[in-house]
């Protein structure tokens, strides 16, 4: 007899129904024998199976891109680039230029430090004052009247050249001495100036001294009234009227070689001889501000332009010339003096004109050398010719 098992829980999928096998052919009186099976395994659950993709559409529809507005952000973009860049290399140039500044400060400081320890340890540093200085010379001093009766005379600058050469030193210095003063006396001036110099006092007091009268002398015998300065009253007049009138011009060439330390200035313009009004202080002081020179120079240009005045008024009273603006009588002398102005001549001929301006140029120390040779050819031809 074959029976199928009444709980399901004992069946699987894979099991097959039990069968009961009966003895002698009794059904009832048989006992019925089971067939363990085998134990359930469960279900595996399935596995989740991913959500199926959105459709696409048949048609799809791209947006249009904006070809001008890409290009003006891509501009804006680069344009802000740049000035990032140049704003950022700025300030690197800034900040090197500080630094570099702050290196130099520092650099200084110890410097001044260092300097001033050395001081500490040698002497306090301190300013001598001419005032307070030692000289060796007694102080010279005029009483209030004195100065007075000098400042109401008139002035009279005698220009004065130093050229000597003692005991293997060359002194050669340039001024003008006021030949109405007579408070200060050569032979003061000369030993003020070698105690300046620090030049021996026996060996140079007596030349200068002598140089400087002599040259006072030649001017006073030659000093025409041409050289004399004009009264205060005239001074500033345009020579129009009639108690004040000039002379007829006579006009003549001033030629400026000045060098001080490695400084040259040549230069050369037209002096009228016969009018009084003319300064050469004055003008000194002008050519200075203009050309922005030391007052060194100052000295010196008034100094060349009175040396050569007196030159050619000295020559001017050897042919016997007064003065008054009656025509040179030597055929000779009337060539160094520049012809009369008319109409056509007003105006200078364009290679000209580079001949009448300053020039200031600096000068090396051989060029000095070869200048101070010509220089004293030339001065011995001029003491030749005033002589």
């Amino acid at each position: 007899m074959q029976l199928l098992a009444s709980n399901p829980a004992m069946l699987t999928p894979n099991s097959s129904p039990l069968r009961l096998l009966s003895s002698g052919g009794n059904s009832a009186q048989s006992s019925p024998v089971v067939t363990p099976s085998k134990p359930a395994v469960p279900a595996v659950p399935a596995a989740p199976t991913a959500p199926a993709a959105p459709q696409q559409p048949k048609n799809p529809v791209t947006p249009k891109s904006n070809p001008n507005l890409s290009a003006a952000a891509i501009e804006t973009y680069l344009n802000r680039e740049k000035a990032f860049d140049t704003g950022y290399k700025h300030q690197q140039r800034v900040q090197t230029l500080l630094f570099q500044e702050k290196k130099r400060e520092m650099e200084w400081m110890a410097q001044a430090i260092k300097a001033e320890q050395r001081m500490a340890e040698v002497e306090p540093f301190e300013i001598v004052y001419p005032k307070k200085q030692k000289r060796a010379t007694r102080e010279i001093s005029f009483s209030e009247q004195e100065l007075e009766k000098v400042a109401e005379q008139k002035e009279m600058l005698v220009p004065i050249r130093l050229d000597l050469d003692v005991e293997g030193v060359k002194l050669r210095d340039t001024f003008t001495w006021n030949m109405n003063d007579d408070l200060l006396q050569p032979e003061q001036f000369a030993e003020i100036l070698c105690e300046d110099l620090q030049l021996p006092v026996a060996s140079f007091l007596t030349p200068i001294a002598k140089a400087i009268r002599e040259q006072i002398d030649d001017y006073f015998q030659h000093a025409p009234k041409a050289l004399e300065p004009p009264d205060d009253e005239v001074k500033g007049r345009e020579g129009e009227e009639d108690d004040f009138r000039d002379a007829p011009e006579l006009r003549i060439l001033i030629k400026l070689d000045i060098t001080i330390g490695n400084s040259c200035l040549t230069d050369q313009f037209e002096w009228d001889l016969n009018c009084k009004r003319n300064s050469p202080e004055m003008f000194a002081d002008h050519l200075c501000k203009e050309l922005n020179l030391c007052w060194e120079f100052r000295t010196a240009i008034a100094h060349s332009i009175r040396e050569q005045l007196q030159t050619y008024a000295k020559s001017l009273l050897l042919v016997d010339h007064h003065f008054d603006g009656s025509p040179v009588d030597d055929d000779e002398l009337v060539q160094c003096f520049l012809p009369p102005l008319d109409e056509k001549a007003i105006f200078r001929a364009p290679k000209q004109k580079a001949l009448f301006q300053p020039m200031y140029i600096g000068v090396t120390d051989l060029e000095i050398e070869r200048m101070e040779k010509d220089m004293e050819r030339d001065t011995r031809r001029k003491r030749r010719q005033t002589q």
